[in-house]
């Protein structure tokens, strides 16, 4: 017997604007109240305060105490939910990762200050995991600039890209054949690229490789001041 379109349809017109549709709605909302609200809770402790947070949440659940307690109380699978906190944290605060990353089924992980890793791992039973970062190991973080968006001048879309590299040939291709009316909108702020190729300076278009830089000069020049 297939399925009556036409009954589904009406049920489901039923049941939006009703007062289940409606409760429904506000656990939400609250869910997600609740959700933001641990986030930036997390967020205001220093690292040091996050740091020691996490390590007791992360000792807690692999200790055999805690998991045949879970065990006792009926739970095949010992509950982490503070795990998922984290990772509610990481996604929004934390820097996306690529580190010891499994093989066989995909995953996102985040570094939270340089001390852990919080991921989940996609699956038939997708489950989400803390692990600590040494202090001598090195993260591979998953860097791209925001996207910018190029336009004709017809204000036909060329390309949405986060290639610094692509759109500098744009722009080189557009002062070789001295071409005019191209722009981009980025943030929600128009920009002409001139005949020459030229963009006037935007706040945060294709900087990630000058604030890296920056970093990296600031460090050495740290390094610099204790041995001297």
């Amino acid at each position: 017997m297939g399925i009556n379109l036409d009954k589904v349809k009406e049920a489901m017109e039923n049941y939006i604007g009703s007062e289940e549709h409606k409760k429904e709605i506000k656990k939400m909302e609250h869910d997600e109240f609740l959700k933001n609200r641990n986030i930036e809770k997390i967020r205001n402790m220093s690292i040091e305060e996050r740091s020691n947070f996490i390590e007791k949440v992360y000792n807690k659940y692999r200790s055999d105490e805690y998991r045949e307690r879970e065990l006792k109380a009926g739970y095949y699978e010992a509950r982490n939910s503070l795990y998922d906190v984290i990772l509610d944290y990481g996604i929004k605060y934390g820097k996306l990762s690529s580190y010891n990353l499994n093989e066989h089924f995909p995953e996102e992980q985040y570094d939270i200050d340089g001390k852990f890793i919080v991921g989940i791992m996609y699956g038939q039973g997708s489950y989400v995991y803390v692990t600590p970062i040494e202090k001598d190991e090195v993260v591979p973080h998953i860097i791209s600039n925001d996207e910018v968006e190029v336009y004709k001048p017809n204000g036909e879309l060329l390309i949405k890209t986060d290639s610094e590299l692509m759109f500098d040939d744009i722009r080189i291709q557009i002062a070789e054949k001295h071409l005019s009316g191209y722009y981009i909108i980025f943030k929600g702020e128009k920009r002409e690229i001139q005949q020459n190729g030229y963009v006037e300076f935007q706040k945060g278009l294709f900087n990630k490789s000058l604030m890296l830089l920056a970093t990296l000069i600031r460090l050495r020049g740290k390094k610099e001041n204790i041995t001297n």
